[in-house]
């Protein structure tokens, strides 16, 4: 899928943009060794290092447009940056417009928990098709994109933005009514994950493996 940057970046709020052009982007990622001719590069931090000290790897790999939250030095001349509050939450944003909102197309089932997500991801899923319905999962172990299942190569509990939207863009095109996805709940409550909306105020339950005892967060 491509689009021009003008086509999807008015979803989010852009404190400065740097550069001219509108270029056309094949692909977004957030690790630049994975940018390809046309990518939209996130400089995400992270606990360990953060992402703007391999802007210049992205954009030697052909990356075209860069999302940051700090100001771009050096500027490349064949490069659009957007300068915004926190590169993280945009992405999610723009991975959905890029990939035109999936997940309005189908019914996602987020599972979360402290242990035996995964297998309820697949008890859920097996459950689904022996209703008769299309489905398809996102676990640590293994994914299945409305097709046959296939190992999880980097067994992330929540991969990022960029990855949820492009698989459920996939179950989209391949007639997919249900998807199920297996959540960290350790987002919370700084984050969530991408395009999630909690339905009401509530409670998740966290075990204390020392105690067993279960301490409860608003």
């Amino acid at each position: 899928m491509n689009k021009r940057l003008s086509a999807f970046a008015g979803a989010i709020s852009v404190l400065e943009k740097t550069g001219t052009g509108d270029p056309e982007i094949t692909t977004l990622v957030y690790d630049s060794r994975k940018a390809v001719p046309g990518s939209l590069f996130f400089a995400l931090s992270g606990l360990h290092t953060d992402g703007a000290a391999y802007i210049a790897q992205a954009i030697a790999n052909g990356a075209r447009a860069v999302v940051l939250s700090g100001k771009p030095e050096p500027v490349h001349p064949d490069v659009v940056y957007l300068r915004v509050e926190d590169p993280r939450f945009a992405m999610s944003a723009l991975a959905a417009e890029f990939y035109d909102h999936p997940s309005r197309d189908m019914a996602v089932i987020g599972v979360t928990g402290t242990e035996g997500k995964s297998t309820t991801v697949s008890l859920v899923f097996q459950l689904l098709r022996l209703c008769g319905k299309k489905a398809g999962f996102i676990s640590t172990v293994d994914y299945c994109l409305g097709g046959e299942i296939l190992a999880n190569p980097e067994h992330q509990t929540t991969p990022e933005a960029v990855t949820i939207h492009e698989k459920l863009a996939q179950m989209r095109d391949n007639g997919v009514e249900y998807a199920v996805i297996e959540s960290s709940s350790r987002p919370f409550p700084a984050y969530q994950p991408p395009g999630r909306r909690r339905v009401r105020r509530g409670h998740h339950d966290e075990r204390d493996p020392r105690t067993s005892r279960v301490s409860r967060h608003a």
